[in-house]
């Protein structure tokens, strides 16, 4: 976070305005996680073996270690 040295910008501060955003950061990131855990049963969860990426990207992968 940075210090307020300056003008402010409608009324917020450098500092206030990295405050707030944090903030709204944090609530958005709660919402989603609640959004995935929704309907999730933790007494008898199903794995699923998906990978949400791939672990190395394809334009990463030189061709002796391209999967085959």
């Amino acid at each position: 976070m940075q210090i307020a040295t300056g003008h402010a910008l409608n009324g917020f501060t450098q500092t206030t305005l990295d405050v707030a955003l944090d903030i709204q950061e944090l609530v958005l990131r709660r919402r989603m996680l609640f959004r995935l855990l929704r309907g999730f049963d933790f007494d008898a969860p199903v794995a699923r073996n998906e990978a949400i990426s791939d672990t190395v990207p394809a334009w990463m992968q030189t061709p002796e270690f391209a999967p085959r």
